[in-house]
């Protein structure tokens, strides 16, 4: 399934974006979304140096922080 996004300008068609369009779409630092990577909270992919991440494991892990009022 594809999913669209709208990363700051970038509009993601692919179901992935990278580390600058995610810290946008999750308004989050980039060293923010590093950190959750390192402590495995975070999936991801790496295609040689280039971090990928899916849409709907950011939607995943920001569900993870939601407060419920």
């Amino acid at each position: 399934m594809r999913m669209t996004a709208i990363a700051g300008r970038e509009q993601v068609k692919t179901g992935f974006m990278g580390k600058r369009a995610a810290s946008g779409y999750c308004a989050l630092s980039q060293r923010s979304l590093d950190y959750a990577r390192e402590r495995g909270d975070l999936p991801f992919h790496k295609v040689g140096k280039k971090v990928v991440f899916r849409i709907s494991d950011l939607d995943a892990f920001m569900g993870r922080y939601r407060v419920a009022v």
